[in-house]
C-alpha cells in the first residue's frame, strides 16, 4: 500500500510540474551540422495543426569527421507530456535525455514534437523523408522507437510502412492486433513495466504475441517492478540502454535478421535497474564509451505521466478519449 501511495504522489507531482511548464517561442529554423543536439524547424507540416514540424536533431562527431559516411538514424516519438511548443520538454527522458551531453553516439536521432493530439502516420513519414533527404542518413538503417503515446504511434507507423524501417522498439505502448501480420518481417523489441497503471501491460503483450504467431520475430522485456515511467532509464540510459542500441545497430532493412529464439521472445527482469551494462561502440564497429549516467536522476525525476484516469485495461484498438481541454489521455488512444 505504501509503495502504491508513493507512486501516485510522485506521478501527481510530475504531472503538475509538466502542466505548469512555460512554453518557449519557436526555435531558430537554422541548424548547424553538429555535433550534438540542435533545434530545427522543418518544411513539412504536422498533420493536425498544419504547422511546420519542430524537432530535435542529434548528429554525432562522425557526421562532421566523415563527410562521405551515411549514418544510422533513430526516430524517437515522445509521450503526451512532450506535446507543446517547448522542445526542452523532449530532453527530460528517452534518447534526447541521454544525448544532451554526448557527441560520440553511433547514430543520428530525430525527435519531432507534437503540438497537441496524436501521432499522425503520413505526416511523420513525410518528416522522415525530409530528414533523410536533408542529412546524410542511411535509409537501410532507420530505427523507430517511442514511449507511451509514442509507443502506440510507433506501432501504427510501422504497420503502415514496415518497409521503411530496419527495426522497432516500442516502450509501454500498444496497437491494433489486426496489424500483426504486416509486422512479421520487422525485427521488434518491446518494453513494458508490469506495474504500469497508465498503459496496462496486457494489450502490449498480446500484440507482441500476435506478431510472433503471424510468423514474425518480436521480443517483449517486462520489468516486474517497473511502472509507466521508471523503466525509461534502463531502456534508454547509458548504463543499461546500450543493450537496445547495440541490437538496433545489428539490424538492416531488407536483410535477414537472426531473430529471437523462442526462449528470448519473453524476457522478465526483476526491476528497472536489473539489465547488465553493455559496451556501446562509438561507431557500428568501434570502441566502447563511458557507462556513467549523471543525468539519470533527473531523467527519472522529470518522467512524464498523464492520463491518471486511464482505464484498468485497454482493448486492442481504442478510439480517442478527449480530455476536457481537448487533449487525449495517455492510457486511452495515442498519448
Amino acid at each position: 500500500m505504501g509503495n502504491r501511495f508513493s507512486r501516485v504522489v510522485v506521478n501527481l507531482l510530475v504531472l503538475l510540474g509538466g502542466a505548469s511548464g512555460q512554453e518557449n517561442g519557436p526555435p531558430s529554423p537554422g541548424v548547424s551540422p553538429g555535433p550534438g543536439l540542435s533545434a530545427v524547424t522543418a518544411k513539412s507540416v504536422e498533420g493536425a495543426s498544419k504547422q511546420p514540424w519542430r524537432y530535435l536533431l542529434y548528429l554525432p562527431q562522425r557526421y562532421v569527421q566523415h563527410p562521405e559516411e551515411k549514418l544510422p538514424l533513430l526516430l524517437f516519438l515522445h509521450g503526451s507530456s512532450g506535446r507543446g511548443q517547448d522542445l526542452e520538454r523532449l530532453k527530460r527522458y528517452g534518447p534526447p535525455a541521454r544525448l544532451k551531453d554526448e557527441v560520440d553516439f553511433p547514430m543520428a536521432m530525430v525527435a519531432p514534437q507534437l503540438p497537441a493530439g496524436a501521432w499522425e502516420t503520413s505526416s511523420v513519414l513525410e518528416l522522415l523523408d525530409e530528414v533523410v533527404a536533408s542529412f546524410r542518413m542511411d535509409p537501410d538503417r532507420i530505427y523507430l522507437t517511442g514511449v507511451s503515446l509514442g509507443g502506440q504511434g510507433a506501432w501504427g507507423i510501422a504497420a503502415r510502412a514496415p518497409e521503411r524501417f530496419a527495426a522497432m522498439a516500442p516502450v509501454c505502448g500498444f496497437g491494433d492486433l489486426q496489424s500483426a501480420a504486416r509486422l512479421r518481417n520487422l525485427p521488434i523489441w518491446a518494453f513494458h513495466g508490469a506495474l504500469d497503471e497508465i498503459v496496462p501491460l496486457a494489450p502490449h503483450q498480446e500484440l507482441v504475441e500476435a506478431v510472433n504467431r503471424a510468423g514474425g520475430s518480436a521480443r517483449l522485456t517486462i520489468f516486474e517492478q517497473g511502472d509507466h515511467g521508471d523503466i525509461l532509464v534502463p531502456v534508454y540510459g547509458r548504463k543499461t540502454g546500450s543493450r537496445l542500441y547495440t541490437w538496433l545497430l545489428r539490424q538492416r532493412r531488407n536483410q535477414p535478421s537472426q531473430g529471437w529464439t523462442e526462449e528470448e521472445r519473453l524476457e522478465r527482469l526483476p526491476g528497472p535497474g536489473a539489465p547488465p551494462p553493455v559496451a556501446l561502440p562509438q561507431s557500428p564497429a568501434s570502441a566502447p564509451v563511458s557507462s556513467s549516467e549523471p543525468g539519470e536522476f533527473w531523467d527519472l525525476l522529470f518522467r512524464w505521466i498523464d492520463g491518471l484516469n486511464a482505464p484498468a485495461s485497454l482493448p486492442p484498438s481504442l478510439p480517442p478519449s478527449p480530455m476536457p481541454d481537448g487533449t487525449q489521455t495517455e492510457g486511452a488512444s495515442v498519448p
